[in-house]
C-alpha cells in the first residue's frame, strides 16, 4: 500500500468518525426529548419559570419557600413560555429549543468555515468534533437549559460582526450579542475583550461601524437592564449579580481546566486553534489574529471563569469546544491550501492528527440515554406522591409533587443558592422558615434524594429525620431513575407525617 494511500484511508477514517458524532449525537437526542422526566435536576426549575410566565406571574421576587428563581435572566425562560404555547408546558418544549439552537450553531459553523477556506473538509471536521465534544460538556446540547440558546446568540454575533461593512450586519451582531446577555450574564466574559476591541476599532481608528456597534449595543443594554430593575423592584440585580458574584474560587478547577479538560481530550483541537493564530500572525493577517484572538479570548476565558467557581458543571465547557472547533477548522484550511497539495507527509500527518482527535472523544452513548425501567419508577414516585394526604415537600423534583395535583414549593436550585451565597441576609430568613416548617411538620411529606446526598447540609437532614422518623426507601438498586447528566440524583428517601 502507498503512503499517499494509507494517508486517504487514514483521513476517510476520520471523516466517517465525524459523520458518526453527528449521528450518534441525533441518536442519543431522540431518546432524551421526548422523555417525560427530568435528563438533568435543574430542567425542572426553568420549567416552573416557564410556568409562572405562562400564569402571569413574576419572576424575580424575594425568596420564600414557595418560589426562589433561578439565577439567569429570562430570555430563554420567555421563549421557552413560547414554544410551550405551541406544544404544552413540558421539558419537551426546552429541549427542542435547545436542541434548534444547536442544530443552527453547527449550521452557522459549517457554513462560515466554508467561506473561509473554501474547502468543505474543514467544515465537517469542525461540526464533527463538536458533535463528539458532547459527551465532555455533559451532553448539554438538547438539555432544558440556557446554555445551547446562549451559545447560539453568541456565535452569530461573532459571525455579522466578523465583515462589519453593512449596518445590517452591525445592528443585528449587536442585538445577538444583547440576546445572549439576556440570556445567560456570563456573555460578560466574552463581551469584555469585545467591547475593547471595538471600542479601539471605533474611537481610536475611527472605523464608523465599530463605533455603531459600541452604540447598537452598549445603549439597548442599560434601558433593558433599567427596565428590569424597576420592573422587579431590584430582585434582577440581586439574582443575576449579587449571588452569583459571592460563590467561590476553586482553585483545583483553575487547573483541572486547562490539564485536564482541555489539554486531556481536545488538546490536539486546541493546539490547533492557536496555531492558526501564530500562523495568522507570522504571514502579516493581523485583521484576522485581531478578530478571531478576541473571539477565542472571549469564548475560551468565559468557559475557564465559569469552571473556576462553585457550582459549575461541564456544560460550562461548551463556549470552549466551540472556539476549538472553529479555531481547529480554520488551521486545517489554512494547511491544506498552502502545504497538503504539495507535501504528502503533512497531508498523512493531518489525517492521523484528525482520526486521532476524532478517536479521542469516543463514548458510550447509551450512558446518556435513560434506561427503559425509568418510565414505570417515575409513576411508581408519583403515585408515592399521591398517596400522601397533605402537600408535599419534594425540593430538588418539584414537577412530581405537581404531577399528583399538589401545590409546589421552591426548588432546591434556589434554595441552595440563596443559603449558600446569603447566609447572613435571604439566607438566614430562608434557612429559619425552612427548619420552622420541618419542626412544625407543615408538610404531609418529604421526599429526598438518596442517603449520601444530604438536604443541604447534614443538620437540615438530621432534623428532618428527627422530625418525621425513619424513611421509606422508594429504590433499592443504583441506577433506576437517575438524572443521566449533571448531579446524579434521584428522589429515593419517603418521610410522611
Amino acid at each position: 500500500m502507498t503512503r499517499q494511500r494509507l494517508s486517504r484511508l487514514i483521513l476517510l477514517g476520520g471523516l466517517l468518525m465525524a459523520l458518526g458524532y453527528v449521528l450518534l449525537f441525533l441518536f442519543v437526542v431522540s431518546r432524551r426529548i421526548l422523555y417525560p422526566y427530568e435528563v438533568e435536576w435543574v430542567e425542572d426549575a426553568v420549567l416552573l419559570m416557564v410556568k409562572r410566565i405562562l400564569a402571569g406571574e413574576p419572576l424575580y421576587t424575594a425568596p420564600s419557600l414557595d418560589y426562589i428563581p433561578l439565577i439567569y435572566p429570562p430570555l430563554y425562560m420567555y421563549a421557552g413560555a413560547g414554544v410551550a404555547l405551541l406544544t404544552g408546558p413540558t421539558f419537551f418544549a426546552l429541549r427542542l429549543l435547545s436542541l434548534v439552537s444547536t442544530i443552527l450553531t453547527m449550521a452557522l459553523l459549517a457554513y462560515w468555515l466554508y467561506k473561509e477556506t473554501g474547502d468543505w473538509l474543514p467544515p465537517l471536521v469542525a461540526v464533527g468534533f463538536y458533535a463528539g465534544a458532547y459527551r465532555l460538556n455533559g451532553t448539554w446540547y438538547d438539555v432544558g437549559r440556557v446554555d445551547a440558546f446562549n451559545l447560539w446568540w453568541i456565535f452569530l454575533g461573532f459571525y455579522l460582526l466578523r465583515c462589519p461593512s453593512r449596518p445590517s450586519r452591525v445592528i443585528g451582531a449587536a442585538m445577538a450579542f444583547l440576546l445572549a446577555f439576556w440570556t445567560k450574564q456570563t456573555t460578560l466574559f466574552v463581551l469584555f475583550p469585545l467591547l475593547a476591541y471595538t471600542a479601539f476599532e471605533g474611537l481610536i481608528r475611527r472605523r464608523r461601524s465599530y463605533f455603531h456597534f459600541l452604540v447598537a449595543f452598549l445603549v439597548p443594554l442599560a434601558l433593558t437592564f433599567a427596565i428590569g430593575w424597576v420592573w422587579t423592584q431590584g430582585w434582577l440585580g440581586y439574582y443575576l449579580f449579587v449571588i452569583p458574584s459571592r460563590f467561590p474560587l476553586v482553585p483545583f478547577q483553575v487547573w483541572h481546566f486547562w490539564k485536564d479538560e482541555v489539554l486531556g481530550y481536545t488538546g490536539l483541537a486546541f493546539a490547533g486553534l492557536v496555531l492558526y493564530l501564530w500562523w495568522e500572525g507570522v504571514e502579516g493577517r493581523w485583521k484576522n489574529v485581531l478578530f478571531f484572538g478576541v473571539m477565542f479570548l472571549g469564548l475560551v476565558g468565559n468557559a475557564w471563569s465559569a469552571r473556576s467557581h462553585a457550582g459549575s458543571y461541564t456544560n460550562d465547557l461548551m463556549p470552549v469546544h466551540l472556539a476549538m472547533a472553529l479555531g481547529w477548522g480554520l488551521f486545517l484550511g489554512r494547511v491544506r491550501s498552502q502545504w497538503a497539495a504539495r507535501l504528502p507527509a503533512v497531508e498523512g500527518g493531518l489525517a492521523l492528527v484528525i482520526l486521532l482527535q476524532m478517536i479521542a472523544l469516543l463514548y458510550n452513548p447509551f450512558l446518556v440515554v435513560p434506561p427503559p425501567q425509568n418510565m414505570a419508577a417515575g409513576q411508581k414516585v408519583i403515585a408515592r406522591i399521591a398517596q400522601i394526604q397533605g402537600d408535599v415537600f419534594v425540593p430538588y423534583h418539584p414537577y412530581l409533587a405537581e404531577a399528583t395535583g399538589k401545590r409546589v414549593f421552591a426548588h432546591m436550585a434556589g434554595i441552595t443558592d440563596v443559603l449558600r451565597a446569603d447566609p447572613n441576609g435571604w439566607g438566614k430568613r430562608l434557612r429559619a422558615d425552612l427548619e420552622q416548617a420541618i419542626r412544625e411538620k407543615r408538610f404531609a411529606g418529604i421526599v429526598l434524594e438518596q442517603r449520601r446526598v444530604v438536604f443541604y447540609d447534614e443538620k437540615l437532614d438530621r432534623l428532618v429525620e428527627e422530625v418525621y422518623g425513619p424513611p421509606e426507601v422508594l429504590f433499592r438498586d443504583n441506577v433506576t431513575f437517575r438524572m443521566v447528566t449533571g448531579w446524579r440524583i434521584r428522589p429515593e428517601r419517603v418521610y410522611e407525617r
